[in-house]
């Protein structure tokens, strides 16, 4: 592998960890739960352009707790 790919595949692994924490954590500060909800909000809106819905209501149901 090139050090470009290699760059991009942990970048991707990165995004990945972050997208666990926003999706399983439930944080106390209200400025990350800000930054969650807007987080969550987006991924929702990409799971039902993919139609992904049983993603997308696992994610409003997140939402829904925050």
């Amino acid at each position: 592998k090139n050090s470009k790919e290699t760059m991009l595949n942990e970048a991707k692994k990165y995004e990945n960890i972050f997208e666990d924490l926003m999706e399983n954590i439930k944080y106390e500060d209200p400025e990350i739960r800000g930054i969650q909800k807007g987080f969550l909000s987006e991924k929702m809106k990409e799971y039902v352009a993919v139609e992904d819905y049983e993603r997308a209501a696992k994610v409003r149901d997140i939402i829904k707790e925050c």
